[in-house]
């Protein structure tokens, strides 16, 4: 009897040191559709024809297909005041599928940007069966290769 509560008790110890371990495993561990949504990195800024060039890198791993995908955006100086808000129009983003898109915009001095939020989407279609909406409300995955800070 001392023998079978002895192993008992060794066994419960065991499972009681494994417990932390499995948990923090399970909780690092991100959920199935983690990478799911539009990947947009703000790749690089430089002067333009007309003003502050932005150059985007953008992947849709939604699943689907988005014929048009509009977002609005607004533009931080480094004083922290709004620069300007304007829609970027990303054209058809076929999924799976990575592409870049440039913006000029006028009158906007790219070295006195602070930040880059997108607001959310101005408009989208595509899908034909009214997954458009789903596909463009997506989670955005928002990165930055450049000293203006890009957050949703």
């Amino acid at each position: 009897m001392k023998l079978a509560v002895s192993i008992l008790a060794a066994a419960a110890l065991s499972a009681a040191a494994l417990l932390p371990a499995f948990a923090s495993a399970t909780e690092a561990a991100p959920p199935a559709d983690a990478d799911k949504g539009l990947a947009l990195e703000l790749n690089r800024v430089a002067r333009g024809s007309a003003g502050c060039l932005f150059t985007f890198v953008i992947r849709n791993d939604t699943g689907g297909v988005i014929d048009a995908a509009r977002y609005e955006v607004v533009l931080f100086n480094k004083a922290g005041l709004v620069e300007q808000l304007t829609t970027l129009d990303f054209g058809a983003l076929a999924p799976a599928k990575t592409v870049v898109r440039q913006f000029d915009l006028p009158g906007v001095s790219c070295p006195n940007l602070s930040r880059l939020l997108v607001n959310g989407p101005a408009g989208c279609s595509g899908g034909g069966d009214g997954t458009a909406a789903a596909l463009c409300t997506a989670p955005l995955h928002l990165s930055s290769r450049t000293d203006i800070s890009v957050l949703n």
